[in-house]
Formats: structure tokens, sequence, C-alpha cells
């Protein structure tokens, strides 16, 4: 007969759960009506090899709203975020005006990512989003557009800096014929095992009515950008904003289901590709999918690898529930089908049951330790916090059921 054994990351932590209290990084209670959304969250290692978060959100200026003065700031921790530096603005609302026309100066869907350069140093790569128009005027007006930026950055003395100047890719990631809306993530993007950067996105077919994902690629050792407008499409029609991780080999993507297509509305899409040894996934290797296992009230979400040398774990926060922005939960796949269908098991936790939008979350290796950090929004207004927390916390102390066979 086929029993099942728990097992925790090494046998002797079941009973060890910790989180990190929940604090406040991104504060909306302010004088001057400054509004902090979209939140992104990575970690690189400084100069002596400590591990350092960088945690990022849009400000926005004059309240809440998606349209208006909007830059993209930053805090830093290190010491796994019990304490964080003073607020650094990283890109300024004023390089949208490069390409103006409208009355709004928008800088956001910050996507940032880890990368080594030709020349062997560490460097955290940002792209992101610029337009003076608001969503609605660019998918109306062809003339109203979005574009999309690069600039890299360094450590240095603790603080990250400018190391170089903002790029204009929008000409070598976007389809000529993507005259709408153009997005990325937002959230942190991904690094794959070959070297080259995976950044999710997503357009407007304006002629359709629909939105679609799309995948940016970015190849460090030649300084190449490139995409993939495909993925699927049919599958995942109404696509909106998404996440990437690498997973047993896989690109997985989740997607915001924006259409509320499918025969599951209140839920996500999946999208996976192999990774090559070299190079992108191949165009026609997409296959997408409806996730029926997660529910989800059409909002961004956030993913990531959280494997080790034992164990393959795939982690997922959203907020889990069809009608509101609620209930911010995070759950674990240990495996996939052949296909790349993803397998959920029954591991998972209530991160905060109130209002919930926009999350990220970042695997953190803080002095020799392997934990989770989220990066959240308290619903659309209520300012972004932080908490991080290891697996016996995650899994209540039970990582996985390994099956094992016994003979009679």
């Amino acid at each position: 007969m086929t029993t099942a054994t728990l097992a925790g990351i090494d046998g002797e932590h079941i009973n060890n759960a910790s989180r990190l209290t929940d604090q406040i990084i991104f504060d909306n209670e302010n004088p001057d009506n400054t509004c902090y959304r979209i939140p992104a969250i990575i970690e690189m290692l400084d100069s002596n090899d400590q591990s350092v978060l960088i945690a990022m959100s849009e400000q926005r200026l004059n309240g809440c709203g998606d349209h208006g003065v909007i830059s993209i700031v930053s805090r830093i921790s290190h010491d796994g975020g019990k304490i964080w530096q003073e607020l650094n603005t990283l890109v300024d609302a004023s390089l949208a005006d490069e390409h103006d026309g409208g009355n709004y100066h928008i800088v956001g869907n910050p996507a940032p990512f880890i990368y080594t350069d030709f020349k062997g140093t560490q460097k955290l790569g940002l792209v992101f989003n610029t337009s003076t128009y608001s969503e609605g005027e660019v998918n109306s007006n062809p003339e109203a557009r979005r574009y999309v930026w690069f600039q890299s950055f360094v450590l240095l003395n603790g603080v990250l800096v400018e190391d170089s100047e903002p790029q204009d890719i929008t000409g070598s990631v976007t389809d000529p014929d993507w005259n709408a809306w153009i997005a990325m993530t937002p959230g942190h993007a991904v690094t794959l095992s070959n070297g080259i950067v995976a950044i999710p996105g997503n357009h407007y077919d304006a002629a359709e009515g629909q939105y679609y994902p799309h995948m940016t690629y970015f190849n460090p050792t030649n300084g190449v950008w490139s995409y993939d407008g495909e993925m699927d499409k049919e599958a995942l029609r109404g696509g909106n904003e998404s996440t990437a991780a690498e997973f047993d080999g896989r690109l997985v993507v989740s997607i915001r289901n924006q259409g509320k297509n499918g025969d599951f509305p209140y839920s996500r899409f999946i999208a996976t590709a192999p990774i090559p040894e070299q190079g992108i996934p191949e165009a026609k290797s997409w296959y997408g999918y409806q996730d029926a296992e997660t529910v989800d009230p059409v909002v961004q979400g956030s993913v990531v690898d959280f494997s080790d040398a034992q164990t393959n774990r795939f982690v997922l926060t959203n907020a889990q529930y069809a009608s509101n922005r609620v209930r911010l939960t995070a759950k674990v796949a240990y495996s996939q089908h052949v296909d790349g269908t993803i397998e959920w098991s029954d591991r998972q936790r209530v991160i905060y049951q109130g209002s919930s939008a926009y999350v990220d979350i970042v695997a953190s290796q803080y002095d020799g330790t392997h934990n989770l950090g989220v990066l959240y929004e308290r619903g659309n207004d209520g300012g972004i916090y932080f908490t991080m927390f290891n697996l016996e916390w995650l899994t209540h102390g039970h990582d996985m059921y390994q099956e094992e066979v016994f003979v009679q």
C-alpha cells in the first residue's frame, strides 16, 4: 500500500516557524497626499557578498490615481528587512516628458532584476514604462503612446547609484502594430539559469478590444533586447499584468485575467515554456491555460522559485478571493506535469486577511537563511508593507508529502 510521510525542509526544524512583524515601508499617511502604489522587490549582494533587499514603488503625487505625476522610488535594507534606509528617487517623473504631448508625467511599472555584465560586474537592471497619457487615451488614440525604458544601477557604499542613463528600448521590445497600451510586469523580472533576463509584460489590441501577455528578453552578454508577442494567444486572451519564475527547467508566468475570460472568470492564467540551454524559449513552445485552482479578483500577483538542492518549490502570492481584493495568500507547488501545468499542493498561508492588492515576493538568502520576503499593498490606498517568513511558517511545519511504498 502507499502511505504519506510528512517531512520538513531538513527534518529538524518543523517547530521553528517564524515570521517578521509586518511593517510599513511606503506610508500613505502623509501631509502632502503622496500615495505609494505598485510594489517591486529584489535582493542583490553588496561588495562584502551580503544580501541587500531593495524595495520599490511608484510615488504618486496628489493621490492614488493611475495618472498624474508619478516617479519610481526605493528603500534599501541591509539586515533582512528589519531596518530600512530613507526613501530614494530612482527615476523621476520628468523623464516622461522625453515624449511629451499629454497632460500627465507617468514613470511606473518597475521591473527590477539582477544581472552580471560582460565585465563581470553585478548590477541592478530596471525596466519601466513612461507616458504622458492615461490608459484610456492610449487605447483610443494611436498618437498617444506608452514607452519602455531601461536603466542600470550599482550598489556603492550601500546605496543604489545610477550606472547608466535611461535608455528608450521601445523599438526593440514591442511590435510596430502595438499602437495602444504597453506595460511591464509590474514586479520583479527573472534572470534565468542560462543567463537570459525574462521580463513579462502585456499589451492591448485595440482592434480586438483585448489585452494579451508578452515576454521581453535581455541578453547581458551582448546587450541585445528582444520580445515574443505570441505566447499561446488563444489560450491567454485577456491576459494582463504578469510575473514569472524559473521552475524545474521551465519559465512559468502567472497572469492576471483582465478579460474575465474562460470557464473560470475569477482565476488566473498560467503560461509555461521550456528554457533552452542557450537563448530564449521558442515562440511555439508556450503552453497557456486557465489556473482554475487559483481564485483571483482580477488583480496583479507574484511568483518566485523557492527551490533548494533537495526540493523544487514554486510559490504564488495573490489576493485569493473572487469578489474583493482581500485575503493575500501564499501557496506552494512542488511539481508540474509534462506539459508544464502546475500541480498545486495544499500548503498555503494567509499573509493578510484584510484589503490587499498588488504584491511582489522575493526569495532571500540573508545571513545564510532561506526565507520569503513579501512587499504588498493593503488595498489600493493603504500603503505598502513588508513581511518575511520561513518555509516552516508557510507550510505549517510540513513542507511536503513524500510517498513511501510498503509491500505486504
